[in-house]
């Protein structure tokens, strides 16, 4: 039987946090669901009770990157419906039930809805753990302004599969947002205005990779901004989305910097990109 709604989990060397990301998606009170859990070449697996639940499949591959996990996590799924949540995240009980109601609305891309960030360590000065989206009448428009985090979204099919592939060169920095701004592009979207998603935010997370992300990222904008036809910015979306960048680039260095006092690595990363000298000092003199 075909389920209402699939969960799509990359997983490499998940640890503990692979067992309460099944538990959230067990206290669905949606219960027609089913998740494949890409196992993306882990070196060490953890014991998960969770994994027993027979809506829960697991896929083993050899390590290729999270957007060839995802890439094959979809390829094995069926459901009209997908969402793609990293092994780190956490549903409220809610969350299915909340976004797959207006997607019986067939002219609906998917739904979407805010989040939070649960910090699993110190939190800079000054850090904010609301991640609130808002309402929209284009999406591709509001994500040229923030990316949005996947696991908050339920997606038809249809659209991933207009979207796919997720970019391996841009994997682990920007694969998610370049998928996002594709599958966003001339579509409709529903907001479900509560925080119903959880991104737990490691010192080991992927966005802490400053150096890489803003690199990765900065040039996905400029290919967005040279396209000629499909989904493509406009000076003033590519403006705002270099905003945006050079923005969480500069918080980023500072607070990783006075945290963990990697200076050296955030002049490097001023030297290798002169852009974001301005926004860098701007950081350093404000909160």
């Amino acid at each position: 039987m075909t389920p209402r709604v699939e969960f799509l989990i990359p997983a490499y060397n998940p640890g503990e946090f692979l067992e309460p990301c099944l538990e959230s998606l067990i206290a669905q009170t949606e219960s027609d669901w089913r998740a494949v859990v890409l196992d993306d070449g882990s070196i060490e697996w953890p014991s998960c009770p969770s994994l027993d639940d027979p809506r829960v499949t697991v896929i083993r591959t050899e390590n290729r990157g999270v957007s060839a996990a995802r890439n094959r996590a979809f390829a094995e799924s069926s459901a009209d419906l997908v969402c793609f949540l990293d092994a780190d995240d956490l549903l409220a009980p809610t969350f299915s039930q909340s976004l797959l109601a207006p997607l019986d609305d067939p002219r609906l891309a998917g739904s979407y809805c805010d989040g939070q960030l649960l910090w699993m360590f110190d939190s800079p000065e000054g850090h904010q753990t609301a991640m609130v989206y808002g309402p929209t009448d284009d999406l591709f428009d509001t994500l040229a302004t923030r990316p949005m985090n996947l696991g908050a979204m339920v997606i038809r099919r249809q659209v991933v599969e207009r979207a796919l592939p997720f970019s391996i060169e841009m994997s682990s920095a920007s694969e998610d947002w370049d998928f996002l701004l594709r599958a966003a592009w001339q579509t409709r979207w529903h907001y479900v205005a509560e925080p119903l998603y959880t991104y737990r935010l490691t010192s080991g997370s992927w966005s802490r990779n400053y150096e890489k992300l803003y690199a990765k990222s900065a040039e996905m904008v400029d290919l967005y901004a040279k396209a000629t036809d499909g989904p493509r910015f406009s000076p003033d979306q590519s403006a705002r989305a270099k905003h945006h960048l050079r923005n969480w680039a500069a918080r980023e260095m500072r607070n990783q910097a006075k945290s963990n006092g990697s200076w050296g690595k955030a002049m490097r990363t001023v030297a290798k990109h002169p852009e974001l000298a301005f926004w860098f000092a701007l950081r350093l003199v404000r909160r």
